[in-house]
This record gives structure tokens, sequence and C-alpha cells, in this order.
């Protein structure tokens, strides 16, 4: 599946999403859509440059045109959604978890509540490896995969 960044296109009005002490601003927030979204889809994409926001992040505004004519209307008939069932790989620590003494020097709870995070990240890192395409390095060209799509063009700019 082709993916196009929507700062590429012409109706983008994108200038700058980060900024650090008002000196140093750059475009570090993105949104990535296939190529139908992007050529069909897209009005707008604006930054939302407000004086109360306390982030050095300002939001992104992705504005689409949607045809929902053409989306399934909702029946009666109930389907099955498959869901992540977090129970079956990540044991939480419940004892741990319910220990009221904040300052509790319990040697099981800190061992049950990092075998749990450990369990966390093994999880995601898991479900990341087998669902995140990944390019092999190549060693004879030392090409960095993405960089002729999407920054070299930013370069060009």
């Amino acid at each position: 599946m082709c993916v196009c960044p929507v700062i590429n296109h012409q109706r983008s009005i994108v200038d700058n999403t980060y900024y650090f002490s008002m000196q140093r601003f750059s475009v570090t927030d993105h949104f990535i859509v296939s190529l139908d979204i992007f050529n069909i889809t897209v009005c707008c994409m604006e930054t939302l440059h407000e004086i109360d926001n306390q982030s050095d992040h300002d939001p992104l505004i992705l504005t689409l045109n949607m045809n929902w004519s053409g989306m399934p209307s909702k029946t009666n008939k109930r389907e099955f959604h498959s869901k992540i069932a977090w129970y079956k790989d990540i044991v939480l620590p419940t004892e741990s978890l319910h220990c009221t003494d904040l300052h509790c020097h319990n040697p099981l709870h800190a061992e049950l509540l990092n075998r749990s995070a450990n369990s966390i990240v093994h999880t995601c890192q898991a479900a990341a490896d087998r669902n995140i395409p990944t390019a092999a390095c190549n060693a004879r060209t030392k090409s960095i995969p993405g960089w002729s799509e999407y920054v070299a063009v930013m370069k060009i700019r």
C-alpha cells in the first residue's frame, strides 16, 4: 500500500508544529494517509496555534471530505470483532497494585511490578515485530529506508 505524508498535499498550510524557546521552529508532527485518501478526501491540513497552548507542540488539524453514503449501514445483526486479550499474555500483580503503603519497600512488590512491566514491553515488541514491516540494512549502499520518498523532498523545499 502506498502512503503519503499529508504535509506534501497542495492544500496543506502547515508552517510549523514544534518550537524551541520561540527561536527554532520545525515540523515534527505529521499525518500519513493512503494514496486514495490523499488524492480524494484531503480538504485541508493546518496547524492550530493558540496562545494558551502549554506544549511546545501545536496540534495539526486534518480536514477530510468523506463520502459516508458509500459506507455500509449498521444492521441489527450482531457481528464478532476480535479484540486484544491482554489477560492472555500479561498478568497484573494485583497484590502490588493494591498496596497502599506510599513508602513500600517490599521486594516482592517491586519484583512483581518489574516482571509485569517487562511482560508488557515484551508483548508490545512481539506484536510490533509481527505486524510492522521492516527493511533490511543494505551494507553496500548504506541507504536509509524512506529517505528518498519523504526526507529528501523536504530538504529540497
